[in-house]
């Protein structure tokens, strides 16, 4: 892993902020069960927060947050649309990926070690995908989700 240190530095800023509101709208939503109108905005906000984190992750160098990237976005979506349904199951697993992705923001040194799995985050992710009725997708690195966008969106 070789990312610029100062960038890595504001990355990791930028990172602990998303911790930060992740921790608090996960631990909002840990006793809800079918969440209300309100509730169901926070799982969406929690989603799209939790998705931004892992794509920038990918983005910033950390290719083995790539096929996370796209999973979270799934889920963002899914989240978005969620109503009169139990979310307990989804929420203990986000709030377990938000504690895993705690250790791994700790500091730049946690960040740069090559030890790092995302195997974790990733059986917690697909988790939450089966609970909302979602299938985890095939793609496996960053060309693919690449290629993938190119054919949503209509480039090429």
């Amino acid at each position: 892993m070789s990312v610029d240190k100062e960038i890595l530095s504001y990355f990791l800023e930028e990172a602990t902020e998303l911790l930060d509101d992740l921790t608090s709208i996960g631990g909002s939503l840990r006793r809800v069960g079918i969440p209300n109108d309100a509730e169901s905005e926070k799982l969406a906000d929690f989603a799209q927060k939790l998705n931004r984190l892992i794509g920038g992750t990918a983005s910033v160098g950390f290719d083995v947050f790539a096929p996370l990237s796209r999973k979270t976005a799934m889920l963002a979506e899914k989240c978005a649309d969620i109503k009169e349904m139990t979310i307990r199951l989804l929420i203990i697993n986000l709030n377990n990926v938000i504690a895993l992705l705690s250790e791994f923001f700790q500091n730049v040194d946690s960040m740069e070690k090559d030890a790092f799995n995302v195997g974790e985050i990733e059986k917690r992710v697909d988790i939450c995908l089966s609970a909302v009725g979602l299938q985890p997708p095939e793609v496996k690195n960053q060309n693919e989700i690449d290629d993938l966008f190119e054919s949503l969106t209509g480039g090429g």
